[in-house]
């Protein structure tokens, strides 16, 4: 049988009750599965839906099957922002810092990296898939998995009335993500646009942290003097040094002081009348000599560092305290919803393909990728019986039941004409990872 199933998956799947004892009907599907050869499995308990009729059950069937993708991809956004968040580069003031490690004042580069599987976790630090599947190493309960009667009341309610409760819980959960992922992403923006102003060589990145208050000493108070700032190539070190009193008249000579050095250009100062300043600057510009606009504004420097710091600390608790940590938290939120979901998907699916009354038994398998046809034929053997397939077609009869007369019927049979497609002889609804192959 080829599959589109995930070998990687966890599978959740049902199969008719044959007794009052669910545990020894896992006991047989074990053995169905060699023992651990072709996969492992645990028992999944239903709660006691209110099943209704099989038109509103067709009705929810349809609906569920469209709600499923949409609520996987919300909790694969979600991991997306993890993975964004604790990647190499999660941190905006890397290359900023690395490229002006000589400034003092310069934010350090810090290493937010962190594997992937360090944030996908329960609230209690378990691996995800622990909340369906528990781990064998942590000598799990073998009671098996409990619908959350607490926080998804299903007493009283309707199947459509749980899964519409389940779906606002999905929509809260992302609108408080988009909100804070919207304060986070203006922080950030705010501080990459200051990081980029520290960054690139000495002819456009910002010179208040190169230059000091000492080095436009001697022209402050002047009416007629000024000290500007001169990129010149590295290769042309020299011929500015030979020629820079000579651009214009009115420059001071021997003026020119060398302030900083880069890869590429060396910073000069260079004294002259204010008079001659543009005219200096076009002279310069024809020789490759970039004069870069700074005014020396002590108090602006001051409150630009000030107000980088203080971006920095922003940036940095609404990435780690808020956002990493609400990702966190709503990772497993959706997570646990998404089980949810699957359950009540299985349990209509249960209702259409083999009828009432409802008592089914279920049970999720972690199956072994080499295995995994194999384990497939295995499950189809197993949940399955003979007397349940179709003569003619040999594949699993679909069942009918509840209390909605022709009704249900009609229902029933555009059921039938919907599932001719490809489909499973028994049902099964796939957990995936949300991790990328080789992310741990």
């Amino acid at each position: 049988m080829s599959s589109s199933l995930d070998p990687s998956s966890l599978l959740v799947v049902t199969a008719p009750l044959d007794s009052n004892n669910p545990t020894d009907q896992l006991d047989d599907l074990r053995t169905a599965l060699g023992s651990g050869k072709l996969g492992t499995a645990h028992l999944v308990h239903f709660p006691q839906f209110k099943t209704g009729t099989l038109s509103s059950l067709l009705t929810l069937s349809e609906q569920l099957a469209k709600h499923d993708p949409l609520v996987t991809q919300s909790l694969q956004k979600t991991v997306d922002t993890i993975r964004s968040l604790t990647s190499p580069t999660a941190a905006p003031s890397s290359a900023a810092a690395s490229s002006s490690s000589s400034s003092s004042s310069a934010p350090r580069a810090e290493d937010r990296s962190s594997p992937l599987s360090h944030h996908l976790v329960l609230d209690d630090g378990r691996p995800y898939l622990s909340y369906l599947y528990p781990e064998e190493e942590s000598g799990a309960d073998e009671s098996g998995w409990e619908w959350n009667r607490a926080k998804y009341r299903v007493d009283g309610r309707s199947l459509a009335d749980v899964v519409d409760a389940l779906l606002k819980e999905v929509a809260s959960i992302e609108n408080a993500q988009r909100n804070k992922t919207q304060a986070y992403q203006v922080v950030k923006g705010q501080l990459t646009q200051a990081l980029r102003k520290k960054t690139g060589n000495l002819s456009m990145r910002s010179l208040a942290d190169v230059v000091s208050a000492s080095d436009f000493a001697g022209t402050n108070g002047s009416e007629y003097l000024e000290t500007i700032l001169v990129a010149v190539p590295k290769n042309l070190i020299k011929e500015w040094e030979a020629t820079y009193e000579r651009l214009t008249q009115m420059v001071v000579p021997r003026s020119s002081t060398k302030l900083a050095q880069d890869d590429e250009f060396a910073l000069f100062s260079v004294t002259l009348f204010r008079r001659v300043k543009d005219e200096f600057a076009q002279k310069a510009r024809e020789k490759k000599f970039i004069v870069r606009d700074f005014t020396y504004d002590e108090e602006g420097i001051e409150r630009q560092r000030r107000d980088l710091e203080g971006l920095v600390v922003e940036e940095k608790e609404l990435w780690q305290a808020d956002l990493l940590r609400l990702s966190r938290i709503n990772f497993s939120e959706l997570f646990q919803v998404l089980v949810h979901l699957k359950v009540v998907r299985a349990y209509v699916e249960s209702v259409l393909r083999y009828g009432l009354p409802a008592a089914y038994f279920a049970a999720v398998v972690k199956p072994e990728p080499k295995q995994f046809e194999k384990l497939l034929a295995a499950l189809s053997s197993f949940l399955v019986p003979a007397s349940a397939r179709d003569k003619k077609t040999g594949k699993a009869k679909r069942g009918g039941g509840g209390d909605g007369g022709e009704n249900d019927a009609a229902a029933l049979g555009e059921y039938a004409t919907l599932m001719e497609g490809d489909y499973y002889e028994f049902v099964v609804f796939a957990v995936e990872r949300v991790e990328q192959e080789g992310e741990a």
